[in-house]
């Protein structure tokens, strides 16, 4: 009986825990004052795509939030920054998020956030 009481605490636990989807921002080609297209997909697993291409006038940002309440906008601006400064790819832990990147230049770079 203990052991079926374990069994079944640990089965209740690891379907409880919470897990978080990814969140991907792909930036390409972007110019001044933004880009030309800006496309963003969700799926039913809360795992979001932002694909923002060329030279335009629209933001590079989400306009249905990604689900899970992670701070995106705060960590484009961190990245950007980073790799604005030279760090053109990494990976760090940002509000409890894992982050990755690559690119050349806040206009061109895939940020990963899972």
């Amino acid at each position: 009986m203990k052991k079926f009481f374990v069994l079944t605490s640990f089965v209740i636990v690891m379907y409880c825990m919470p897990t978080q989807a990814a969140i991907v921002i792909q930036k390409q080609g972007g110019g001044a004052h933004g880009y030309y297209s800006v496309n963003e997909q969700h799926d039913d697993s809360g795992n979001s795509l932002l694909q923002c291409k060329d030279p335009g006038e629209s933001p590079c940002k989400f306009e249905i939030e990604p689900s899970g309440g992670v701070h995106y906008a705060s960590i484009v601006s961190y990245v950007d920054g980073q790799v604005n400064g030279g760090i053109f790819s990494g990976s760090t832990v940002i509000y409890g998020s894992n982050v990755t990147w690559n690119g050349v230049n806040s206009e061109n770079v895939t940020i990963t956030i899972d």
